[in-house]
């Protein structure tokens, strides 16, 4: 990785970062704002707006900023989860907060908020310093989701329409500033200043943004999605690509501006390198396990249950759908510049979507609008590209198959596994919000889909390196 050289945006974000995130704040504001000029714009998107924001930065944000200030300490941590715990699930018991909202419905969000929390602190060690930034990045996610729904307001997208293009938009956005906070942590522990890191990371985000406004435009433009409203489909692929690009401005600039202002303290660079050291302790057993040719054996069987699980769909998978598959790998091979990244989407969302859709059906599972499938289907989609850049990355002729792997795991757990929780965070934000009725259940088919691709990538990354060395 070439770390002389961070581009025009990289140098705007690291050498004045400040202001750009204030002119790109104020423009943010500004549109949103303007969206909601109109009194009959306000009148549809007063309820809407409000309640999404805080549902996001309180089962996102605040989860997020709490696990950053939690103590390292194990018997400090413990405490700090309990007072969390204690004051967001025991305090609404019996404190007269009926008039702010109702008592089940505090309880319920506080236990998320504290499930969340107590999730991300416990992971603390194996995550390392994404999740000390990734507070920049959804507060900065959810300031372009704001500003993206007053866009949506202007196109005159709005009602639950919106609220589920917003919530996609958030998450995808968040995904771009996280990775931006993973890259600085690795460019750090390898050698660069704060400054050259910060503006690196930047540069590296901007294409994950790309691809996140393509991905998003292309899932809820390719099909009748919302048959409710018969929205123009150019008027959809802007506001739900213009959702997610924002979003994704937004949190990569104000992440990297604000790591950018750091101090170089080697203590960052010491904790990811202990980070490495104990993640490669930890797989190399599971690498023994996996030898390339058992990776081959279960990458065929793979193919083979999922064209099983496709002739026993009730409902075969819509056009539409696999449209998107199609555009999905298409946009990553030539958004990341490698085939094999494209290939490595495209096999990962395929056989992940058809087998889960099966899976879905088979344990009766509640029923799926073609928004809760395609949102889905976007964010895992964000997810297998980032397996699939940092298998790219990792690639070198130096490297067997299974080192390639060990060393894409390294880099991408991380910003993985973040990226997972605050994803499924914001579907049932959306969901406690009225913004998306279906989203816990949403929230559930994304995290198969989740798991699924972690499991799938060690082997799938094995198979793929064995195969290049030999092509």
């Amino acid at each position: 990785m070439a770390l002389d050289r961070y581009g025009l945006i990289g140098g705007l974000v690291a050498d004045r970062p400040v202001i750009v995130s204030l002119i790109l704040a104020f423009g943010l504001t500004a549109l949103a704002v303007a969206g909601l000029g109109d009194p009959d714009a306000a009148l549809r998107a007063s309820a809407l707006i409000p309640d999404l924001i805080i549902a996001i930065l309180a089962y996102a944000a605040i989860p997020a900023l709490l696990a950053a200030t939690a103590p390292r300490r194990i018997g400090l941590s413990l405490l700090f989860v309990a007072l969390v715990w204690t004051l967001f699930v025991i305090v609404p018991l019996f404190a007269p907060l009926a008039d702010f909202a109702p008592v089940d419905y505090l309880l319920s969000a506080g236990a998320t908020l504290s499930a969340l929390t107590t999730l991300l602190i416990v992971s603390g060690p194996a995550v390392g310093a994404t999740i000390r930034f990734a507070f920049i990045s959804c507060a900065s996610a959810a300031l372009g989701m704001a500003g993206a729904m007053g866009m949506m307001e202007i196109d005159r997208v709005s009602g639950v329409g919106a609220g589920i293009l917003a919530t996609i938009g958030f998450s995808l956005g968040a995904f771009v500033g996280i990775g931006a906070a993973a890259d600085f942590s690795m460019l750090f522990a390898r050698g660069a200043d704060t400054k050259r890191a910060a503006g690196v990371a930047a540069r590296y985000g901007m294409a994950p943004a790309i691809y996140a406004a393509v991905l998003a435009a292309s899932a809820f433009g390719l099909g009748d999605l919302f048959p409710d409203k018969p929205f123009d489909v150019i008027a959809l692929m802007t506001a739900s690509g213009g959702a997610a690009f924002l979003a994704s401005v937004a949190a990569l600039v104000a992440t990297a501006g604000a790591l950018s202002l750091r101090p170089s303290i080697e203590t960052l660079a010491v904790r990811e390198n202990r980070r490495q050291q104990g993640f490669r302790k930890f797989w190399r057993p599971l690498r023994r396990l996996l030898p390339p040719s058992s990776a081959m054996a279960f990458a065929a069987i793979l193919v083979v249950a999922t064209i099983a699980a496709e002739f026993n769909l009730a409902i075969p998978a819509p056009l539409g759908q696999l449209a998107f598959f199609a555009v999905a790998a298409s946009a990553a091979s030539l958004v990341f510049l490698s085939l094999r990244t494209g290939v490595f989407v495209l096999i990962l969302l395929f056989t992940g979507s058809l087998l889960l859709t099966w899976f879905w059906d088979a344990i009766r599972a509640p029923l799926l609008t073609p928004q809760d499938i395609t949102a889905t289907s976007a964010l895992a989609a964000a997810l297998f590209a980032q397996l699939a850049v940092a298998w790219r990355d990792s690639r070198n002729p130096r490297l067997n198959a299974r080192e390639t792997t060990e060393a894409a795991l390294s880099d991408v757990v991380p910003l993985y596994f973040v990226s997972v929780v605050i994803g499924a965070a914001a579907m049932l934000a959306a969901d406690a919000a009225g913004a998306w009725p279906n989203g816990d259940a949403a929230s559930a088919r994304f995290l198969m889909l989740a798991f699924y691709g972690l499991v799938t990538a060690p082997a799938l990354m094995t198979t793929l390196s064995r195969t290049a060395r030999h092509a």
